[in-house]
């Protein structure tokens, strides 16, 4: 019987000898030394080779895989080595790319940790691609942002945004100061539009009305145009304004021009009685609402008008208003120092300009009379008030008043207390008014206006004013003896002439019971029943 062949011991796989966990396990696979020797063994049977040969050689065989395999593990642990220090310096580059890029990292760590080598080194390179995509994205969108920065600084007339090189800054950081400082100047370039188109609409208005043209080529004549982005830089603004200010001075100067004119001509129409519905200029009427140099020139020839037809009439025309003058002097109480022009016009030749003259004079003086016309209306209610007050004295202290038909002693005895209440409240309200305007020079045909006042309490005795008002007017008397050197002058005219009882029965005996009528005692009788 024949024997079946023995088997080689090299048939069986023998365990590996080394472990390798650096190696994946289907490495472990293809390089395991059992399956090697397996393998081996397969390909002589395959060329034919005896179990001898193979028994012969398999020492050697052994020994040469051994070398084999180990040269190999030491090849690929050195690819291994060299493909986890280029995957580490990809991940490396990927933060370096982040960190100068500014953006955060689409790694997730979860998902990269169970990837294996081949598929971590994909994962990191498409990753990479994507992030050299953005950082593309954001270089463009700089280069598109420092366009605009550039634009706006040409418009504004201003400086773009400098960066330190001695501070790191992403690309994040930097599109985000140019778009922060772009933001600021589309602001302030809206704002200065905002402005100029204002300004537009009132040097518009203004050239119209002074019908006035800017140089040529200059920034007005652009915003005229309406080019306003050629207008937005800060010396564009200011030469606006200088312009409207200048512009407004001259309207200013244009109003008091026609305001002056469209006085005169309104006291030209009253001197010459013009009709208002008829005669009045229509632009004297109403145009106040539209003043231009047109409405000014047609006011100016209308007061050439006017004054022509005036100087027809010259001479009646002085003599008019130069009494119209004298009533005013006279009513104002002024002196002679306020008739020097009107006495020198009155010897000028008579000319348009003479007849313009009196009437600025006329004008002058009433001006001054309303002025002094509180201080004025004060004195003459006082005055008044105060030539009862001295009419009742003289009538009230006459001996005679006894014989008079008709005489109550009752009736005297309420008039004097209403004297004495009355009195001291219409100095008083007399002296308020001139407190309040203040002039201590005021005058009342060339005499102090106090002084008259202080002069007519010297008209009655003291003892017949009231108590407050004699302690006044001693102190009053006091300090003129004490200031010698300063003694008011006495007005020739008195401020009040005290009028005179006459009495021709005063010697008559008392004993009459009822005296005769006669003039005498019927005048003072009608005197006291008007007090």
């Amino acid at each position: 019987m024949p024997q079946t062949r023995k088997k080689s011991l090299h048939r069986t796989p023998k365990p590996p000898s080394e472990s390798y966990s650096d190696m994946n396990k289907d490495d472990f696979t293809v390089l395991d030394h059992a399956t090697i020797c397996a393998e081996w063994y397969r390909l002589w049977s395959a060329f034919g080779f005896s179990e001898h040969q193979w028994t012969s050689r398999a020492a050697k065989v052994e020994e040469y895989t051994r070398k084999l395999l180990e040269n190999k593990l030491l090849t690929y642990k050195e690819q291994l080595n060299k493909r986890n220090k280029l995957l580490k310096q990809s991940i490396d580059d990927y933060e370096d790319l982040m960190s100068r890029t500014g953006l955060s990292s689409a790694i997730d760590k979860s998902i990269f940790d169970k990837l294996k080598l081949k598929e971590q080194e994909i994962y990191i390179d498409k990753k990479m691609q994507e992030l050299l995509i953005s950082e593309g994205q954001l270089i463009q969108q700089r280069s598109e942002l420092e366009n605009k920065q550039k634009q706006l600084c040409a418009l504004l007339h201003s400086s773009p945004i400098e960066f330190d090189e001695n501070i790191t800054m992403s690309l994040t950081e930097i599109n985000k100061k140019i778009q922060d400082h772009i933001k600021m100047l589309s602001d302030l370039k809206d704002l200065r539009r905002t402005q100029v188109s204002t300004y537009y609409l009132k040097l518009k208005e203004y050239s119209e009305q002074l019908e006035w043209t800017p140089p040529s080529s200059s920034t007005v004549e652009y915003l005229l145009f309406e080019k306003f982005d050629r207008c937005l830089t800060a010396d564009c603004l200011n030469e606006i304004e200088n312009t409207i200010h200048n512009l407004e001075s001259q309207i200013e100067a244009q109003k008091t021009c026609f305001f002056a004119l469209h006085n005169q001509l309104g006291h030209l129409y009253e001197r010459l009685g013009k009709d208002p519905e008829k005669d009045y200029l229509l632009i004297f009427k109403h145009g106040s609402d539209n003043i231009n140099k047109f409405a000014i020139k047609q006011l100016e020839h209308e007061i050439a008008s006017c004054r022509e037809e005036r100087m027809k009439n010259g001479k009646e025309y002085r003599n008019s208003i130069r009494q119209q003058i004298l009533s005013l002097l006279e009513k104002a109480h002024l002196g002679n120092d306020e008739r020097t022009i009107l006495n020198k016009l009155d010897f000028e030749t008579l000319t348009p300009d003479i007849l313009d003259a009196y009437d600025a004079e006329y004008e002058r003086i009433s001006q001054f009379y309303e002025k002094r016309k509180p201080i004025l209306d004060a004195y003459e209610k006082w005055l008044s008030f105060w030539h009862d007050f001295v009419a009742f004295t003289k009538a009230s202290t006459d001996p005679g008043r006894f014989h008079i038909r008709g005489y109550n002693a009752e009736v005297e005895g309420r008039k004097r207390k209403k004297f004495l209440r009355e009195l001291p409240q219409v100095e008083q309200q007399f002296l308020n008014v001139l407190s309040e305007h203040n002039d201590p020079s005021f005058l009342i045909d060339n005499i102090p206006i106090r002084q008259k006042f202080d002069e007519a309490h010297l008209q009655v005795p003291a003892s017949a004013l009231p108590s407050t008002i004699a302690a006044k007017t001693a102190a009053t008397i006091a300090v003129s003896h004490h200031n010698s050197a300063l003694t008011p002058v006495r007005s020739r005219t008195p401020a009040a002439t005290p009028r005179r009882v006459v009495n021709k029965e005063s010697n008559l005996a008392t004993t009459a019971r009822r005296p005769a009528k006669t003039p005498s005692t019927i005048n003072g009788r009608k005197l006291l029943n008007k007090v």
